[in-house]
């Protein structure tokens, strides 16, 4: 019996890999999250997305959401 080895594509170079490393993972409210991956070569550049339960405690998420508009972060 062949072993069947998990195939993703990666979310920065959108080729289909073998190797998949986890690099983030989308939460959903209405449903199921999604996880995404990265092919090995291009893990290193994806920047690290902090855990959800984590922005609420230390109160980032506004920071966190303004960095990801490209916009200055503003204290709410």
């Amino acid at each position: 019996m062949t072993i069947r080895r998990p195939m993703r594509m990666c979310v920065h170079c959108d080729r289909f890999t073998t190797t998949p490393v986890l690099v983030s993972q989308v939460h959903s409210g209405s449903g199921a999250g999604i996880n995404v991956y990265a092919c090995p070569e291009c893990a290193p550049l994806c920047p690290r997305m902090p855990d959800a339960l984590d922005l609420l405690v230390t109160g980032r998420n506004n920071q966190v959401l303004a960095t990801r508009a490209g916009q200055e972060a503003v204290d709410l």
